[in-house]
């Protein structure tokens, strides 16, 4: 049996343990954690004690093993990165992609959130300043991701450093005076995650757009990771991470984060509604992360309405400019002490994708609308639908469409020669304020018919 000690900060949270024999994990808290002050829990799943919310619910240890184990492995899958990084992650480390605790050894130290993964006997120490920062000029960065077809952008000094779940390549770093640094250890951890165009040239201009759709979803009102442009001269869109902060010595400190496929208990693989894909024979089946599961959420939270209609809101948005690949890893919320309570994090990972999709692409959406799940589907019965299935008023959600519908393409045209200044080219954002337009006008002019959808029919 292997055990993993997990951390936040210098405080360890538990063990994870891993039976090779019975292929079963599990997760115990640490009792000087359950009695510290600054002591949450990992998940909604994981609860240091019977969950508050549900007069019947057991205490996770009480749970059978196979159950611990399927919600623990679920958890810790989510740490990780998906497709081609996790592949170079694991022969790159000389274990399976499919060894799940080999793999956090190896990426553990860097994840998404608060929480460190180690071997249980280690002990964390922090590094000297010479040890735990490398710089990183922008020359490098920009031979990097020119060499990526002979070596992986995951990889650099030799080592994966790699730890941030998603497909598309990028490297968290920290900034420091305009300064890029590789950083490891206590206190230097990164600040921002830095992501370059796909090598594949179809998808050259993804920078610029998810800046740009991330600046409009500020615009809009809709709290949203800060974006900006660099090129190196290969275009790079650098985000601040906001499970990051700066303390009052300026020194990094972690906040705990989940995404909600971990605040669910699903796996990566479940992180589409239609979680086996969109063909006929298993279309039917929508298993995976949904929306009327995501605004469950809000019942965990210090203020359900509140984040219920900020979930409403950025799931408009998200249909309006044609973000079709919000899936339940494009969510996170932060987790708050003792009890747990939700907060939904800024917006991240906001996409235009009809602006680089292919023929072999999918552009359904991630997550149903009602039973829609692309634009051409959506009529007022299933906006209707959606509401009372989310737990809102058809009406407030008719009233927030057609005002999002109204505002989005004057956001936008406002905003032009701003991100023209900041390195989107002027041909990009005409084409994606004409697409703006033509779905808003579209979805305005059924939103007006939502609240008249007779309740007995939903």
């Amino acid at each position: 049996m292997i055990q993993l000690a997990v951390w936040a900060g210098h405080d360890r949270v538990g063990t994870l343990s891993h039976d090779a024999q019975s292929n079963l994990f599990d997760f115990s808290y640490a009792q000087a954690w359950r009695e510290s002050p600054r002591n949450f829990p990992l998940s909604p799943q994981i609860p240091m004690f019977a969950a508050a919310h549900a007069a019947d619910a057991k205490a996770f240890a009480e749970l059978p093993a196979e159950t611990r184990s399927a919600i623990v492995r679920a958890f810790f899958q989510n740490l990780l990165p998906e497709g081609q990084a996790l592949e170079v992650a694991a022969q790159a480390n000389g274990v399976a992609r499919g060894n799940l605790a080999g793999l956090l050894v190896a990426l553990g130290a860097e994840t998404a959130g608060a929480l460190r993964v180690t071997l249980a006997d280690d002990t964390l120490q922090a590094q000297p300043a010479e040890a735990a920062l490398r710089p990183l000029p922008q020359s490098e960065l920009s031979e990097r991701i020119r060499n990526r077809p002979d070596l992986p952008f995951a990889i650099w000094d030799g080592k994966v450093r790699l730890s941030i779940a998603g497909l598309q390549d990028k490297i968290a770093v920290l900034e420091d005076q305009g300064q890029l640094f590789l950083a490891n250890g206590d206190g230097y951890a990164s600040t921002v995650i830095l992501k370059p165009a796909p090598p594949d040239a179809r998808f050259a201009s993804l920078p610029a757009i998810e800046h740009t759709c991330m600046h409009l979803a500020a615009a809009a009102g809709i709290a949203t990771a800060r974006t900006r442009l660099l090129h190196v001269p290969e275009p790079v869109l650098l985000v601040e991470r906001f499970d990051r902060r700066r303390s009052g010595d300026g020194r990094v400190e972690r906040l705990h984060i989940i995404d909600a496929c971990q605040a669910l208990g699903l796996s990566p693989e479940l992180k589409y509604e239609r979680a086996y894909g969109d063909q006929d024979a298993v279309r039917h089946l929508r298993d995976g992360a949904s929306l009327p599961r995501l605004f469950g959420l809000a019942d965990l939270s210090p203020t359900p309405l509140a984040m219920r209609n900020q979930l409403l809101d950025r799931t408009l948005f998200n249909v309006l400019v044609g973000n079709t690949d919000a899936h339940g890893k494009n969510w996170s919320f932060f987790v708050g002490p003792q009890a747990g309570l939700l907060t939904l994090a800024p917006a991240y990972d906001l996409v235009d994708v009809k602006s680089v999709a292919h023929d072999h692409m999918s552009t359904t959406f991630a997550m149903g609308i009602g039973d829609a799940f692309t634009p051409d589907e959506l009529t007022p019965f299933e906006w209707a639908s959606m509401a009372v299935q989310c737990n809102v008023a058809p009406r407030h959600l008719a009233t927030r469409l057609k005002a999002l519908s109204w505002m989005l393409p004057r956001l936008l045209r406002d905003a032009r020669v701003a991100l023209e200044q900041q390195g989107v080219p002027p041909e990009l954002l005409a084409s994606m304020e004409l697409r703006l337009q033509e779905r808003c006008t579209t979805v305005y002019a059924k939103a007006g018919a939502i609240a008249q959808v007779p309740k007995n029919r939903l």
